[in-house]
């Protein structure tokens, strides 16, 4: 993972944590579509990491490694 992709995950981590109040703050020193830029890339990072859990979970299945599944 890239540092940019890496700050754009903890940024959308700590938006989704920021009270209404916080929230117009931070719009007073960083654009929308800063913001929504790194929504974008955080997004896109958490799709990655779930298909790679979910390929790594087939080639388990395969080789009869998977004993449980829990969803």
């Amino acid at each position: 993972m890239t540092t940019k992709n890496s700050l754009a995950l903890a940024v959308s981590e700590l938006i989704k944590r920021m009270s209404p109040e916080e929230r117009m703050e931070l719009t007073r020193h960083i654009s929308w579509e800063e913001l929504e830029e790194w929504k974008a890339t955080a997004e896109t990072l958490s799709d990655r990491e779930l298909m790679e859990n979910l390929k790594k979970g087939l080639k388990d299945e395969e080789k009869g490694n998977v004993t449980e599944v829990r969803f």
